[in-house]
């Protein structure tokens, strides 16, 4: 009776919801934590089915689904779930469920601790997103630096491909020399394209 005492003494004061549930999944008993997490009380809780008061329109029908089977075959359970909180907004629980039996070997009951990982939930969506975010900076850059490339080169196959039909005229030494410089800077200059271009084209795979 004692160690009952402890034990309830600690449940009551958990950081995390401890809940009590028959094999239904209506709450026979919640702590303090369960009120603070959810926003419901323990008169409004005990006596109702915690699927029906806390799951969320957006809950996923599969995580539902694992824990009504799970408690069908009398298995513990371990999911992470969307709950609605009494305030009407969506929270995450990570809840671990352990079936209760009673002395011959039956199961009668199931204790839940419960943790809101909502946090945790959203810390991640925001990496996801700026992950998502960065790639497509990525993208854009690749298009963009290969979009320019083929402008440029075009041009530049125009002005090589002149500098050759002039080459093909009588040209002083001066100009000669000009349009050598001319043949060189933009043979030059298409290279540094042509580089651009396959850096754009590995970094798209």
């Amino acid at each position: 009776q004692a160690e009952a005492k402890k034990l309830a003494l600690v449940a009551r004061h958990a950081n995390d919801s401890v809940i009590l549930v028959d094999r239904n999944g209506v709450a026979q008993w919640v702590n303090e934590a369960f009120t603070r997490i959810t926003g419901h009380s323990f008169g409004e809780t005990v006596g109702r089915n915690l699927g029906t008061l806390l799951n969320h329109p957006d809950t996923d029908p599969a995580a539902i689904q694992l824990i009504e089977d799970c408690r069908t075959a009398a298995r513990p359970i371990r999911v992470q779930v969307l709950n609605l909180h009494k305030e009407g907004h969506g929270i995450w629980i990570e809840t671990n469920q352990v079936p209760i039996q009673n002395h011959q070997g039956e199961v009668t009951s199931y204790i839940a601790i419960e943790r809101d990982i909502t946090a945790t939930k959203q810390n991640a969506q925001k990496l996801d997103d700026a992950r998502r975010a960065a790639e497509e900076g990525a993208r854009a850059k690749s298009d963009f630096l290969a979009t320019m490339s083929h402008e440029i080169r075009t041009p530049m196959n125009g002005i090589l491909g002149m500098a050759e039909l002039m080459s093909e005229f009588d040209l002083g030494a001066d100009e000669q020399q000009y349009l050598g410089t001319i043949r060189d800077s933009s043979n030059a200059l298409l290279k540094s394209i042509n580089d651009i271009l396959d850096l754009s084209r590995l970094e798209a795979g």
